[in-house]
């Protein structure tokens, strides 16, 4: 089908999101590690590790769970005009969906030592509707976003006062 996402955009979707969950604690883990060589600041620096692991936690929940769920694109699919929708109904999933899909993704991966990860990764390469291991397993497949580009004029000249206030 036309409307399928190509395996590299989805690849570039991903990458944007982890930038996202990681753009905090980064830094935030960089100065706690050198922090907690200090008997002065070692309260500090792990206060500080504890958000990090917070903000990874509620950023993917966020992000992968209610954004995605909720209009079917994470910060990373919204960038690229992409979303992952039901396969049947091309329907955002719902939070329940999404919230299964990234307790599937962090438990499988744990089970095998990141293995699962890097194949359920790679695996949209080698199919016909660039699916995921996990998008197979739950219906669903990322497809470009028609609705955003058809929400926006062709024409902007062509617009009235009540097409602006209307829209």
């Amino acid at each position: 089908m036309e409307d399928i996402c190509p395996y590299g955009r989805r690849a570039l979707a991903f990458i944007i999101d982890l930038l996202y969950e990681l753009i905090v604690p980064i830094p935030v883990v960089t100065v706690a590690l050198f922090m907690l060589f200090f008997d002065s600041t070692r309260g500090l620096a792990i206060f500080l590790l504890i958000l990090s692991a917070l903000w990874l936690g509620l950023a993917g929940i966020f992000n992968r769970v209610i954004l995605q769920g909720r209009r079917g694109s994470s910060w990373g699919k919204n960038h690229l005009k992409i979303k992952l929708v039901k396969a049947a109904t091309r329907e955002p999933i719902g939070f329940f969906l999404a919230l299964l899909r990234w307790i599937l993704a962090l438990v499988l991966g744990s089970v095998t030592g990141g293995l699962l990860l890097i194949i359920d990764l790679i695996a949209p390469a080698f199919s016909s509707q660039n699916q995921r291991i996990l998008d197979r397993l739950l219906g669903t497949i990322v497809v470009h976003d028609r609705g955003l580009a058809s929400a926006q004029p062709s024409d902007s000249s062509s617009m009235t006062d009540d097409d602006i206030w209307t829209r």
